[in-house]
């Protein structure tokens, strides 16, 4: 049913500095012992700056772990993604270390233990694949989780300002194809949502279709 409690979720950037980030998590009660220390990771990234020039962590670390957090809040509390909501909030909140810091995947591990972690970390590192229509394929293959923050993390780049409107159309085809791949996962219909409302002419007729008929079809097998 988690779809059917989404349904009308309007995804939208939620820019948050990290004490904001951290009241907001508190008052739902995911600051749990995982998550302080994956927001301590997650200051890693405070001198970075996006390609629009906006703060990195603000506008997209902490605006991913504000929306999941929002997310988190209206699903039913007997699913996969609620019990495991510690986890995923520490994943999306160092889901880019990897890629742009000196933090290494060993250090994951080391830091946060056991394998699931790891794994995620992993996932969302394209760097460990040979193209990123490889990549973006991939997700395919990875858990419900992983898939899950990669969702919001593809929401939060494409609602962002357009800074080049090659990279721009790229982008939207690119996350038509992870679209497909991820299309089980009940969050994926916010990243039709986000496509459609960001693509601004770059798909065709047939792949405007595909989206909407999506939506239509995923909601009505989720009553």
């Amino acid at each position: 049913m988690i779809r059917t409690n989404i349904a009308n979720y309007d995804p939208e950037i939620r820019v948050a500095d990290t004490d904001t980030l951290i009241e907001r998590l508190k008052a739902s009660r995911y600051y749990a012992t995982p998550v302080r220390l994956a927001i301590a990771v997650s200051l890693v990234h405070w001198n970075q700056k996006r390609l629009q020039g906006t703060p990195y962590l603000d506008n997209h670390v902490n605006a991913i772990a504000m929306m999941m957090a929002d997310l988190l809040d209206i699903i039913p509390t007997n699913t996969a993604f609620y019990k495991d909501r510690h986890e995923l909030l520490s994943l999306a909140l160092i889901h880019d270390v990897v890629e742009d810091t000196p933090i290494t995947h060993d250090n994951i591990k080391h830091l946060f233990g056991g394998t699931q972690m790891m794994a995620g970390s992993m996932a969302l590192d394209k760097n460990l694949h040979a193209s990123k229509r490889e990549y973006v394929e991939n997700f395919a293959n990875v858990s419900p989780g992983a898939q899950f923050v990669k969702i919001l993390d593809r929401i939060n780049n494409l609602l962002s300002p357009i800074h080049d409107q090659k990279f721009h159309d790229r982008y939207i085809h690119e996350s038509f194809v992870l679209l497909v791949a991820v299309r089980t996962n009940p969050f994926a219909i916010l990243l039709a949502k986000a496509i459609l409302k960001s693509e601004g002419g770059v798909l065709d007729e047939e792949e405007k279709r595909y989206l909407n008929r999506f939506l239509q079809i995923t909601l009505e097998e989720d009553i």
